[in-house]
């Protein structure tokens, strides 16, 4: 039993690296996820999907090893049909499956981009 409120995140963080842009209906989006472990971890298992998304290109990494501090970078090309519909990865960490949804919408490019805004990720 897990105590209420107990933190279930991977010691691993993930976003779609560099300044944060929109999607656009019918056009590539070309990005490249970027993984961070806060620990040593395995990674594996990596998918790609999204509804009314088409994968073009995504070559999930064999089962990996990733210590503290190191990152991995994992390219991707996709085309959406509807950019309000999120990219969704899926993969596994040390054994454990999860999952995160990627709002590459034009609304979630402004709503990042705004001023005083907080990003979800770092920036470089």
């Amino acid at each position: 039993m897990r105590p209420s409120g107990a933190d279930v995140r991977p010691p691993l963080e993930v976003f779609v690296s560099g300044a944060p842009r929109a999607a656009q209906a019918g056009r590539t989006f070309n990005g490249a996820f970027e993984f961070r472990a806060g620990g040593r971890v395995i990674l594996d298992s990596l998918r790609l999907s999204g509804e009314r998304w088409r994968i073009r290109r995504f070559r999930s990494p064999a089962r990996r090893e990733l210590e503290a501090g190191s990152c991995l970078n994992v390219p991707f090309s996709a085309v959406p049909a509807d950019p309000l519909l999120p990219l969704v990865l899926q993969y596994r960490v040390s054994g454990r499956v999860f999952r995160k949804s990627f709002d590459l919408s034009p609304g979630a490019a402004a709503r990042v981009q705004a001023p005083g805004s907080v990003s979800s990720h770092p920036r470089r």
